[in-house]
């Protein structure tokens, strides 16, 4: 999973949060992408990268629900949280909001701060 910060509205968003891959970038991306258009699609098949834009809502249809458990964690989620799709955002935004090092030192240094006042 790559992000196209080119897109984004918050620019130097990159700055503050770690990136998705350390091994993939925007620019090793195959020349051929395809737009994700709600469904998988045939020609999905022989395509590397299909481009999902986050910016605009998916159809409500779609087999693709970026924020719903996969099948194969419910049952077990379910046993430990009321909410299992509300536990899965929570894992998905953990993994994306993952700061970079100076921002947690940063918030380190302001934690201990406070708890001397």
């Amino acid at each position: 999973m790559l992000v196209d910060y080119s897109s984004v509205s918050y620019p130097g968003i990159q700055k503050v949060f770690l990136p998705l891959s350390d091994t993939c970038s925007m620019e090793d991306l195959p020349k051929q992408v395809d737009e994700w258009k709600g469904e998988l699609q045939e020609s999905y098949e022989h395509i590397q990268v299909v481009r999902l834009d986050l910016t605009h809502e998916t159809s409500p249809n779609t087999r693709f629900k970026g924020l719903t458990i996969p099948k194969f964690l419910q049952e077990k989620v379910e046993f430990l949280h009321d909410d299992p799709n509300m536990w899965w955002i929570g894992q998905i935004m953990g993994y994306l909001l993952r700061p970079r090092p100076w921002i947690v030192k940063e918030i380190e240094s302001k934690v201990k701060e406070i708890k001397k006042n």
